[in-house]
């Protein structure tokens, strides 16, 4: 399982990669921007997580970008903040959230991809 951990904050994308790893995840971590679109054009990726208000590249344009191009890529979109307007597939976590409704939301997108 390969997971692209998108958040600008240090501290939530850390937290975020060591559970993925102590989960035997295979997690790559970035803080935003461009840099996703190329991430996401040169690896595979099983999930996308990532956090909505960000400098540069919103995770609502980011979900939409893998709605379109990576269309069986599921998604989830995380805020401190309201929930933004999305598609009524991709999940939303309101932090601080559960590390099982985490959990429970990667497992249950996830389930038929390994």
């Amino acid at each position: 399982m390969h997971i692209l951990l998108i958040d600008d904050d240090d501290g939530v994308r850390s937290s975020l990669l060591n559970l993925f790893e102590y989960l035997d995840y295979t997690c790559t971590a970035s803080a935003g921007g461009e840099e996703v679109f190329t991430l996401l054009a040169d690896n595979q990726f099983d999930l996308v997580l990532t956090d909505v208000d960000m400098p540069h590249l919103s995770g609502t344009e980011i979900a939409a970008h893998c709605t379109l191009h990576y269309p069986t890529l599921p998604i989830i979109v995380m805020s401190g903040n309201s929930a933004p307007e999305l598609s009524p597939d991709t999940p939303f976590l309101s932090k601080p959230f559960s590390l099982a409704d985490l959990i429970n939301t990667v497992t249950r997108l996830t389930q038929y991809a390994e």
